[in-house]
């Protein structure tokens, strides 16, 4: 094991995670003020609608941080990879963590038209079922994390 001063990108991108990390802290921060925790009978209308939002914006936030983190990892096993067929993985993994990822990332977010429909039902307009939201937050938690533990394994 040896300690180095060189930055890489695995260095910037854990970076990245951190910060995105924190942007989902504040968002929780926006929630409890909102009454996160709180039977919703206590909560006014607005206060569902706002805290609605803040949770779908931390969705988004949280797919982000999960998949930059993942991203992170496999390129701090890259720059520690001795053997090409491992180099050749690691980048197969890292593009399958994009491919995966963001797709999944934006029918999130646009699982709605309007987005903002999404949290605020009063809209006019059309949103995927909560099976198929359901589906999305699955898929993206499930399988980009499977083949991660599979491939640095």
């Amino acid at each position: 094991m040896w300690i180095t001063r060189n930055l890489g990108w695995d260095d910037a991108t854990i970076v990245l995670a951190a910060i995105t990390n924190s942007v989902g802290l504040g968002l929780y921060v926006s929630m409890i003020l909102y009454g996160l925790g709180r039977h919703k009978y206590y909560l006014s209308d607005y206060d569902v609608k706002e805290l609605r939002k803040y949770d779908f914006l931390d969705w988004i936030q949280t797919f982000i941080t999960l998949a930059v983190s993942k991203i992170s990892i496999c390129l701090l096993l890259l720059r520690l990879a001795k053997f090409d067929k491992l180099k050749a993985a690691l980048h197969t993994l890292i593009g399958f963590l994009v491919a995966t990822h963001l797709p999944l990332i934006l029918l999130y977010i646009f699982q709605c038209s309007p987005v903002s429909k999404a949290w605020n039902t009063a809209l006019d307009g059309k949103c995927f079922s909560k099976n198929a939201v359901l589906r999305i937050l699955i898929a993206q938690g499930g399988i980009p994390s499977r083949a991660v533990s599979a491939g640095t394994v």
